[in-house]
């Protein structure tokens, strides 16, 4: 359905201009708002009217109450017993009378004029019949509260969308009216049931009232005080006023009456009696000030409701046009806008790289034309694009050939220059040794000449060194000759000292005995006893002799033993190193032939060598030059790749950026 609509919304559009369908969308816009305004002040003006109606039927009603009050005040004397015909306050309900009609008649309230004429006339035939009184005073207040309740329907005075105000206006204009009409009817029972009271039908029927004055009562006290609590309007007025305070005293005034009609009940007293009629006229006076406070109140608050009502006519009227500008501007001008979000969308995707898009074109106005023109320049990029891809492909093939055998080439000339550099520095290290050797010869030739002269010398030395080896090696063996002899004397004299010890022993085994005999003999014995101890001491003192000279020669022989082995060695170095001086000898006579015979050569290789010097440095000279030519060649080289490098990465490049267009296939 929405879909279809739109379809057909779009066919009607393409039919016009651009420039038309703007004007045609703006017009519509103000079209629609200006309705939808028209409507909005239509609906709100339905509740200002009844605010207003509200306000005429509250002016209405204060009126009604104040003459309902002056005809229960009336119905009170006639229950007491007092005529009225010459009362003061006749001439205050015919003026109330004449004010009322006037009213009802400016508000051309013509229904409410009709019912108020039927209590006229009853008003007039209670002037005139005076013993009918209490019957037409009671067809009054009937009358009355007829036309309270039909002017509160008529005017709507309990219907309010504000639930404090609903409960503020039922408390007064309802509740409150229940209540005087009530205590009226109690009065009017008593003095009527006066002195019958203790009869229990006519108590019951009083006290079926008084329960229901205690429950309106307390209908009007919880009506206003939850009508302040929800309504912060109310709150803030009733602030400053005497509101609180007349409630207060009503509510006091109506238990006071309570408590005199009960009393009344329980005595049957005629000064009960009397206390009820003043409680029952204090109380109405009570409700009569509390109703002005109320009614007062809510004529600001319904002033208050109809200054609120204008002020979001207003707030609403404006935003209304202005919501619908905007939603009629926004959704009739997607006619419009969509041809360029269109064109804007194949744009992007242009940009992108997709030179496939293509505006879809359902119209003949400016943005078809300009879509059209879109499309050819999209088709002739396409056309354009596809040659540059081409050549672009081929441009990159070629650039990777040239690139390839520029490598190539660079690496050659790269190995070509590092040989060439290979080559320099070796024939820089020949040239070089070549000039070291030149120099190097004539050092060579004046060594091998001194060398022959120290050679001869050396071999006239070592001749002198194999005499002194001779005289050393038969030295040596003299020394051997003697160290073995007193090697041989050594162990001779080890026996001695041992023949010596067993010699002492025997001795200290003679002493031993001599001792013993001694000491068999007693007395006779003591000669023996004395040559005994000095034998045991000459045999001690040649036992620590010769324990001392044996440590000697035991500390000498192997002193001898080792010198013996050492010089025996020694006469064997010498003997070595004769022969050895013997064999250098002969080899210094073949040195000194043969470098007497290089001498000659020598000079020979120092003419040779020295034609060859210069030739090498010719060599070195040309190898340089040949180097610096190489290096030139590999930068030329790298270059060159370098530059085809980039040449390479170019093309690269640009065909990536061919790659992001998507370019369609013949």
């Amino acid at each position: 359905m929405i879909s279809s609509f739109r379809n057909g919304l779009n066919a009607f559009f393409a039919k016009f201009s651009y420039s038309g369908k703007v004007k045609f969308v703006i017009f519509s816009a103000a079209i629609s708002a200006i309705v939808l305004a028209i409507m909005l002040k239509i609906s709100q003006d339905q509740f200002i009217k009844i605010i207003k109606l509200q306000m005429i039927g509250l002016n209405v009603h204060q009126e009604l109450t104040h003459l309902n009050d002056q005809n229960i005040q009336e119905g009170l004397l006639l229950s007491k017993g007092e005529k009225i015909a010459e009362n003061s306050f006749i001439q205050d309900i015919d003026q109330s009378i004449a004010h009322i009609r006037y009213l009802l008649q400016q508000q051309k309230l013509y229904e409410l004029t009709k019912l108020f004429d039927i209590y006229t006339r009853i008003w007039k035939q209670s002037k005139k019949q005076a013993e009918n009184q209490s019957f037409l005073n009671h067809e009054l207040i009937k009358t009355l509260q007829h036309i309270l309740a039909k002017n509160q329907k008529n005017s709507h005075l309990t219907l309010n969308f504000d639930s404090g105000t609903h409960r503020f206006t039922e408390a007064f204009m309802v509740r409150l009216i229940e209540t005087q009409y009530l205590i009226f009817k109690i009065v009017e029972k008593s003095a009527l049931e006066f002195p019958n009271l203790i009869n229990p039908i006519n108590r019951a029927s009083i006290q079926v009232f008084l329960e229901k004055l205690k429950q309106n009562s307390d209908e009007v006290t919880d009506g206003i005080t939850k009508a302040i609590q929800e309504n912060p309007f109310l709150l803030n007025s009733v602030t400053n006023s005497p509101l609180i305070l007349r409630l207060e005293n009503f509510n006091q005034y109506i238990a006071h009456f309570i408590e005199a009609v009960e009393l009344q009940l329980h005595t049957s007293k005629k000064q009960e009696l009397a206390a009820e009629f003043k409680a029952a006229e204090e109380v109405l006076a009570a409700s009569e000030t509390l109703n002005q406070e109320g009614m007062a109140q809510l004529r600001k608050l319904f002033h208050a409701q109809y200054n609120t009502f204008q002020t979001r006519e207003r707030i609403a009227t404006v935003s209304v046009i202005l919501g619908t500008l905007l939603v009629l501007l926004f959704y009739v001008t997607r006619v419009i806008r969509q041809p360029l979000a269109e064109l804007e969308k194949a744009a992007q995707e242009l940009a992108k790289g997709n030179l496939g898009a293509r505006v879809q074109i359902t119209s003949n106005d400016e943005v078809a034309q300009m879509s059209l023109a879109f499309n050819k320049m999209a088709e002739f990029y396409m056309h354009m694009l596809k040659q540059v891809d081409v050549i672009t492909t081929n441009v990159f093939d070629t650039s990777l050939k040239i690139l390839e055998i520029a490598k190539q080439l660079g690496t050659t000339v790269i190995k070509e220059e590092q040989a060439i550099v290979e080559v320099k520095d070796n024939v820089k290290r020949i040239s070089r040794n070549v000039r070291e050797f030149v120099h190097t010869l004539p050092v060579v030739n004046h060594a091998a000449s001194v060398t022959a002269s120290l050679a001869e010398a050396g071999r006239e030395g070592l001749s002198e060194m194999e005499i002194l080896m001779q005289q050393m090696m038969k030295g040596s063996n003299k020394i051997v000759m003697t160290l073995s002899s007193l090697e041989e004397k050594v162990v001779k004299v080890q026996h001695v000292i041992g023949t010596i010890v067993e010699m002492v022993d025997q001795a200290n085994l003679l002493s031993l005995n001599a001792a013993l005999v001694s000491h068999r003999r007693g007395i006779q014995g003591a000669g023996f006893s004395i040559v005994a101890n000095k034998i045991r001491e000459l045999a001690d003192q040649t036992a620590y002799a010769t324990l001392y000279i044996e440590k000697g020669v035991n500390d000498l022989f192997p002193a001898v033993s080792t010198s013996v082995a050492r010089v025996k060695n020694f006469a064997e170095g010498v003997q070595d190193q004769a022969s050895r001086t013997t064999l250098i000898n002969e080899q210094l006579k073949n040195l000194i032939a043969q470098t007497q015979h290089q001498i000659g050569r020598f000079e020979e290789a120092n003419q040779g060598i020295q034609s060859q010097a210069n030739s090498a440095q010719q060599i070195e000279k040309s190898v340089i030059e040949l180097s610096q030519d190489a290096s030139q060649i590999t930068d030329s080289a790298l270059q060159l790749y370098g530059e085809i490098e980039r040449l390479c990465q170019s093309a690269q490049n640009l065909n990536k950026a061919m790659k992001t267009f998507h370019i369609k296939a013949d």
